[in-house]
Parts: C-alpha cells; structure tokens; sequence
C-alpha cells in the first residue's frame, strides 16, 4: 500500500510558485540546500525561445554570489542555453536531452555538480517531467506556471492547447488525489522534540533565525491554565535576551490570560488571540504588521492540523512539540489528535537546517537550560 501512495504522489511538488522570480532562494538556502536544477522551456524563456532574457541572467548572477551550484536541465537540445552557455562560461553548465521523468540522467548531473539529492532544488513548469523526475531522485521539488509568464508571448496554437493541457491535467491530478499528498506534506513538520524547552535555540539563532511564534494551549502551558509558570516566564525572557522577537499566537478567545503573560514578560513580546488557525490570514497579517520575515521565523506548536499546518502554509520554519497534557484538551482537538495518530506514518520528510536533533526528549540529563 505505501509503495501505491508513493508512485501516487510523485506528481506532487513540494512548493508551487508562478514564476522563478518568486522562489525564496534565501530560505532554500537556509534549508541548507546547495544545488538548484531548472528546467529551460516555459522555465526560463518561452518553449524554444533562444533569448533567456536579463531579468534571468541577473536573477542567476545573484544565485551564484549566494554561493549556489546552478545548472540546467532540459529535454531540449542543450544548444538552447547558448545565451547562458555564454554568459557565464562554464559556472552554469546546460544539460539536453534529460529525458525527464527518467532519472538517470539525473543521477549523473548530480555526479558531475559533486551534489546529493537532498540538497538540491528542481524546478520546472512540468509536473509529469519536471515534477517527477525529481521526486523520484529524492530532490526537492518547485512547480512554476508557464501560463502565467510566457503563455501571451507565444502565438503558436499547438503550444497554447499544451499549456491548456497541462493546466487541465494538474488540476485534475490535484482536485482528485494531489490535494491528500500536499495536506500531508503541509501538516509534516520540520523539526520534532518532546518539549520545546529541549529545543537548540541558539543553534536556530546562529543560523539566522530571529522571530519565534508559539502556540499556547498544550505548548506553554495547559489548556485554559490562567497563568504559565516561573520556568517558562524565565526561559522566554532568556530568549529576549538572545535576540530574539517573540510572538504568541492562540485560538483562544479568552485574551486576557495572554496579556497577563504580556505583562510579565514585556518588551519583544506580542500576543494575540483568536487566530483562527490553520486558516492563515490573521497570522499573516500580523507578521506583515510586525515585519516578520517568514524564512527567519521558527513556529512552534502541540498540533499538526493547526500550528504546524499554518507555519507551513506561511512557509515558516516549523517545530512539532507533544502536547503538556492529552488527557485535559478541547473537545474539537481530541477529534484532531486522532486524525494525527492517521497521518502520524505518513508524514514526509522537510528539509532541515544543519545541526538539528530530530527529538529531543524533555528529561534528558544533557538538556542545558537557555541562557
């Protein structure tokens, strides 16, 4: 059954974007990967367009002062990237004849970069090509749209009902089973630990991380508890005092016990109630007032269908911790924790920032109190 599940889901990208512009590459790097792999036709230019264009060799100039390896990848003869062939002379090499979905090919670019499939990006505009020739090489994937981008550019009928093709096909995949395979992408964390006091926070805060958003009930403190101890008041100010912005950000409708904790802790602290996660928009909104950068921001959580399904859905930084205590919850979460123990063996793997420990466990002897 989970070999099924796993050809099923092969058409499903990691992260979607309309055009190459809009990656964070910023945050892949933070992610730790090292190597990104773009498809060329209705990628970079339009289908058999030779002109890759200025905004692209810039947008690649910038990859490599990142310190990125950059490479193309195309079915199309590798004569089509002359333009960047001969702009950047070698730095990014141009491979044709890919025969994507196969991965051999595949295999020996990587050989060649000296780069391995966890660390690297693909990035194409096709998900039965592109998509997954890259999930099968255990490759992090990024679907673009090429409707979005080059489709008034090429008056060509034959490749405007292609674009209408592969519009069509994914949504069908998508609106059928693809959704399934993206929800159980979305609620995967990034990072698990029985208590977020086991956390590396100043790992994180070395590694350019700055913001932290937490959720209350069941991860500070107990459900509907008025107050959170002297422990924890005294390791969230120590994270202040790291450097760190700390946010709470809470379901609950009973506001006040969150100013309480506000006006204990003080400065660098904001909270805020009635969230209404996983539905992102408050949040969001609240980042956006606050000037939060999202690929700096650590979310942490007790629920996968809320905390960790809206850090995802924000593109934050996510980090599953158990509940403080199962037996005393909401009704509504009670039903959530028994989809959790479903999907519990099906969640996938995120690509994670170096140095991390998958769990930690709470009464660990090694556990260092933050400073």
């Amino acid at each position: 059954m989970s070999r099924i599940r796993d050809i099923l889901s092969l058409p499903s990208p990691r992260e979607h974007f309309k055009s190459i512009y809009d990656i964070d590459f910023q945050r892949l790097k933070r992610l730790g990967m090292t190597t990104l792999l773009f498809d060329y036709d209705n990628t970079l230019a339009p289908w058999k367009s030779l002109d890759v264009g200025n905004r692209t060799l810039e947008l690649f100039e910038n990859l490599l002062r990142m310190g990125f390896k950059v490479c193309v990848v195309t079915n199309a003869p590798s004569e089509r990237g002359k333009d960047i062939i001969r702009r950047f002379r070698g730095q990014i090499p141009v491979f044709g004849s890919m025969r994507k979905p196969g991965i051999k090919k595949l295999k020996l670019v990587l050989r060649f970069l000296d780069s391995e499939p966890e660390n690297t990006v693909l990035t194409g505009d096709l998900f039965f090509t592109d998509i997954i020739a890259g999930n099968r090489a255990g490759m992090y994937t990024i679907l673009v749209n090429p409707y979005t981008q080059y489709t008034q550019e090429v008056k060509n009928w034959i490749t405007r009902a292609a674009e209408r093709t592969t519009r069509w096909s994914y949504k069908f995949y998508f609106y059928t089973i693809g959704w399934f395979f993206r929800l159980i992408y979305l609620i995967s964390p990034h990072e698990t630990y029985d208590h977020w006091k086991g956390v590396d926070f100043r790992r994180l805060k070395d590694l350019g991380f700055k913001n932290i958003i937490f959720d209350m009930d069941n991860t500070l403190a107990r459900w509907k508890a008025p107050d959170v101890d002297d422990d924890t008041v005294k390791r969230l100010k120590a994270l202040i005092t790291m450097g760190y912005r700390i946010v709470i950000m809470s379901n609950t409708r009973k506001t006040g016990r969150l100013f309480k904790l506000k006006r204990r802790i003080g400065e660098g602290f904001e909270v805020s109630g009635k969230m209404g996660k996983p539905f992102p928009a408050k949040a969001r909104g609240l980042m956006k007032r606050l000037k939060m950068n999202n690929a700096e921001t650590l979310f942490i959580g007790d629920q996968l269908f809320t905390d960790i399904l809206t850090g995802n859905l924000l593109k934050t930084y996510t980090i599953k911790v158990d509940p403080i205590d199962l037996e005393y919850e909401f009704p509504g979460t009670k039903i959530f924790r028994r989809l959790e123990k479903f999907f519990a063996t099906k969640l996938r793997k995120h690509p994670t920032v170096k140095g991390r420990s998958m769990r930690v466990d709470k009464n660990d002897e090694d556990q260092k109190e933050q400073e």
